[in-house]
């Protein structure tokens, strides 16, 4: 049966991705963002995830055009690079706006639209970065653990509807995420980590790989995991740092990307 899907984020990167993926299986795709475009087999709305407003009107004509929402991608999102105390006010928050408040309002306002279907799947695009907090990139590791939270709570809240609550950690992906990342520049120790770092993302893979195993999280796996990564380097690291002492992971972080 095909799916009713919707993504945030969707006009780049890893959502524009996804939606590709999910079309291309012939599911019935819409992505939510300001720049996007109707292409073959996806639907675009302009949608600016920071208004109640808009997404409640995205939201209310797709459910009245397909009556439901099978799986929702919280992707939408950007990351703030510098140090802590050199980050504006407004920049601040706008970090958490889009990032958690962003993925708060759309799930919130699709949940009348979830019930009505079977077996609704919810997914939120976390990162590494909420198990494993990176210097200089201090509030968008912090945005990535709140959507790990949201997940957590919500699948075992709206498990009983019939809706599971999902949170994938991406690691290092080659998207225009580095490029459109606010830098805040001029202190020469978070410069050099956040240049590692950048060179650590373009080296990544494609977003494809991550638009893959959403739609088996999504599409084929009857029981998945709430949260879950991808790749044996990154499930290994987060295996290494569950099992070790905070004191010495966070050690071993400060002296990679902090020194």
């Amino acid at each position: 049966m095909k799916k009713v899907v919707v993504i945030s984020g969707g006009s780049s990167g890893i959502g524009k991705a996804t939606a590709e993926r999910f079309a291309a299986e012939g599911h019935i795709v819409y992505e939510l963002s300001r720049s996007g475009k109707e292409q073959n087999g996806i639907f675009h709305l302009d949608c600016d995830i920071c208004s109640e407003e808009a997404i409640d009107l995205a939201l209310k004509a797709i459910g009245e055009k397909e009556g439901r929402i099978d799986c929702l991608v919280a992707n939408a999102g950007f990351g703030i690079s510098g140090p802590f105390t050199d980050t504006s006010e407004a920049n601040l928050i706008r970090q958490y706006d889009v990032n958690v408040f962003g993925a708060a309002r759309l799930v919130k306002a699709a949940f009348p639209y979830l019930l009505k279907a079977k077996d609704a799947r919810v997914l939120f695009v976390s990162s590494v970065a909420a198990d494993v907090a990176i210097p200089f990139q201090t509030h968008y590791s912090a945005t990535k653990a709140c959507l790990k939270m949201f997940a957590l709570a919500l699948d075992n809240e709206w498990k009983p509807h019939g809706i599971r609550a999902l949170a994938l950690l991406p690691g290092d992906v080659s998207t225009p995420f580095t490029a459109n990342r606010i830098k805040l520049v001029g202190d020469e120790r978070a410069d050099r980590s956040v240049a590692r770092m950048e060179a650590d993302e373009k080296s990544g893979g494609g977003p494809e790989t991550v638009a893959n195993r959403i739609y088996q999280l999504l599409i084929k796996k009857k029981n998945p995991k709430v949260v879950s990564s991808l790749g044996v380097k990154y499930v290994l690291v987060l295996l290494l740092f569950k099992l070790l002492p905070i004191r010495l992971s966070n050690y071993i972080i400060g002296m990679l990307y902090s020194k």
